[in-house]
């Protein structure tokens, strides 16, 4: 509903051509004192008030008065010239309103008895408004000159009344207007009432939502920057960019609050808060634009951000969630109005313009019963289920009070059945924690072993070494790792097949398996064709030792395999850790790995050795011989 009032301004000061009926027309003072016509002069040569007034009636462009009641006003500046006629026998008072005050740069108005030419002064008023004040002597002819300049063209409504009218319907619309506003200023008191008594985060955003569009709305109606300050031209229309930027922000953020959006899409709640930061880097920028760029930008700001809202609700209604019907009403409702409000300032003829303020206080009220009874939902919907939910823990402690009374009833009539029953319940959970501690030990063994091969897997690996590398370095003990890799492994799945390589895999995970004479030693296939033997209390030599005996048992196996015969070698590289303070299992690791990479560069088939070499320090440097 915010878009709702920004368009309603914006072609309410960017709009061209409009034509409306309004509460007063031009053409007619109670009846009495008739408007025949008026005349229009384009101010081009900037001509001065005495000129205008020596000009002929065929230099002006002449109009019925009663066809339109909207004085165009362009950039360049506009003349008009108004005939006013008494023809009662007593004195009257008129006073000639502008019923639209943003986006007018200058107004003056002067009024020509005989050949005397007096300035009228165009007092603004809190309803966007500027009125001057017009005395009509009996039986007697007045003429008004008009001057009206504006940032682009704009239609100026414009209206003259009678002093009793003018008067009741001013303060009837300050009143009107100060009861729309202070409605909208309870419901953010309402909601700052709501976080003190709960304190949840989104009734805290919804009373800041609330205060700036109460502060949104006070300027449309006319408390704005133009009516506080009117000589600060500079600040003039500031205010609604800055409050339409701010509202945007708390209720985007209200709205993500409120329905949990970070559980539901964390995506799409990354982009609302884009936006919002977005939003508020605009707010300090607005100061380098002119009123009518900021207005521009506002109307978008406006536009996307209801837009926004309703994707907002409608992605919530697709995932069914509570109250997104709800709040996808609200984006249409507003939607609604903005399109309500376009077409009656658009068009004229539809007789809407004279209710634009009420328009807008309808939109921003509606707005905020709607944002109420939502806020109002949620929390019977909340307060409902942690009700069940008191209710159902309630009914459970009841069943078990019941339950409890129940047991001890039949404690008394037979203790020896009651305690035998204990006893067989005790010995089936001890049975079934056995149970289950044997298959969560299976399910860990299976955790830990590579199917294919029959080793232990990567994850194993890491565990084990980092165990063995701490016992080694506690115990002072050697502690060798070989790391073992197919050779030409690529050729035989491209040959044979990957079934045929699997083969190969696991008849190497059984020569290992084979190989590995000590308890201590394990085997662990460590990822694609590559594996590791962990080797404790082992030297240098034992290591090679048993990575030779290993590859040439290995190279001597023939695997049949539909009836073919495959044969295959293995690279070895080994290293040992004897105590190195700055080795660590992963540069064992990598020791290893650079000794296969040797084992492999010098033809493969063979057992390289790396180990590691203490770097020496300067002071040991300058004591070689």
């Amino acid at each position: 509903m915010r878009i709702l009032c920004l368009i309603a301004i914006l072609f309410s000061c960017l709009g061209g051509t409009v034509a409306a009926s309004p509460l007063y027309q031009l053409a007619n003072i109670n009846g009495q004192t008739p408007i025949n016509q008026f005349w229009y002069l384009n101010d081009t040569h900037k001509l001065s008030i005495e000129q205008i007034r020596q000009l002929d009636e065929s230099q002006w462009q002449k109009s019925a008065a009663n066809q339109t009641n909207a004085l165009v006003s362009r950039p360049s500046g506009a003349w008009f010239s108004i005939e006013l006629s008494n023809q009662l026998t007593q004195h009257q008072t008129v006073y000639l309103t502008l019923n639209r005050r943003i986006g007018l740069l200058s107004a003056y108005l002067f009024q020509q008895r005989e050949l005397t030419l007096t300035p009228i002064v165009l007092h603004p008023y809190r309803d966007n408004t500027l009125a001057g004040r017009i005395d009509l002597k009996a039986k007697t002819k007045l003429r008004l000159f008009l001057y009206l300049k504006s940032q682009s063209k704009l239609n100026i409504p414009a209206s003259i009344e009678p002093t009793d009218t003018f008067i009741t319907d001013t303060t009837y619309r300050h009143i009107m207007y100060g009861i729309a506003i202070g409605m909208m200023a309870c419901f953010a008191v309402i909601q700052l009432i709501l976080f003190f008594g709960c304190g949840i985060k989104s009734y805290l955003l919804l009373f800041a939502y609330f205060i700036t569009r109460t502060l949104l709305l006070a300027c449309l109606l006319g408390w704005n920057l133009h009516f506080i300050l009117p000589n600060e031209t500079d600040l003039q229309g500031i205010d609604l960019p800055i409050l339409i930027s701010l509202g945007s922000i708390f209720l985007l953020l209200f709205t993500i609050e409120a329905f949990e959006l970070k559980k539901l899409d964390r995506h799409l709640y990354k982009s609302i808060h884009y936006i919002c930061l977005l939003l508020f880097t605009y707010v300090p920028v607005s100061f380098l634009f002119n009123e009518l760029d900021n207005l521009i930008i506002s109307m978008i700001i406006y536009i996307c951000s209801t837009i926004i809202l309703t994707i907002i609700g409608y992605f919530l209604l697709k995932n069914q969630t509570r109250l997104a019907k709800l709040l996808l009403t609200i984006g249409i409702i507003e939607l609604l109005f903005i399109a309500l409000i376009s077409a009656g300032l658009s068009w004229y003829q539809l007789g809407l313009y004279e209710y634009k303020n009420l328009l807008f206080s309808l939109a921003f009220l509606t707005n905020g019963w709607l944002i109420s009874y939502l806020i109002s939902r949620q929390f019977y919907f909340e307060n409902r289920d942690r009700i069940a939910a008191q209710q159902q823990a309630l009914a459970h402690a009841l069943q078990s009070t019941d339950a409890n009374k129940a047991l001890l009833i039949a404690q008394k009539g037979n203790q020896e059945d009651l305690e035998q029953r204990v006893q067989e319940r005790t010995l089936e959970l001890n049975i079934a924690l056995q149970e289950l501690e044997q298959a969560n030990h299976e399910l860990e063994r299976k955790n830990m072993l590579d199917e294919l091969s029959g080793l232990y897997n990567r994850r194993f690996y890491d565990q084990k070494i980092q165990a063995e590398f701490r016992r080694s370095k506690r115990n002072l003990a050697p502690l060798s790792l070989v790391l073992l890799d197919i050779d030409f492994f690529k050729k035989i799945n491209d040959q044979y097949g990957h079934i045929a390589g699997d083969h190969c895999i696991a008849e190497i995970g059984k020569r290992i398996q084979h190989g590995l004479k000590r308890s201590t030693d394990v085997g662990c296939r460590y990822g694609g064709e590559e594996f590791c033997l962990i080797l404790p209390d082992t030297d240098k030599l034992g290591a090679i030792e048993l990575a030779e005996l290993l590859r040439q048992d290995i190279a001597q196996q023939v695997i049949i395999f539909e009836d073919q015969q495959i044969q295959f070698t293995i690279s070895c590289g080994v290293t040992t850790y004897q105590q190195q303070v700055e080795l660590s299992p992963e540069q064992l690791f990598t020791l290893a790995d650079k000794a296969l990479y040797q084992a492999k560069q010098l033809g493969r088939n063979q057992v390289q050795i790396r180990l590691f070499e203490t770097p020496q320090t300067p002071q040991e440097l300058n004591h070689d011989p």
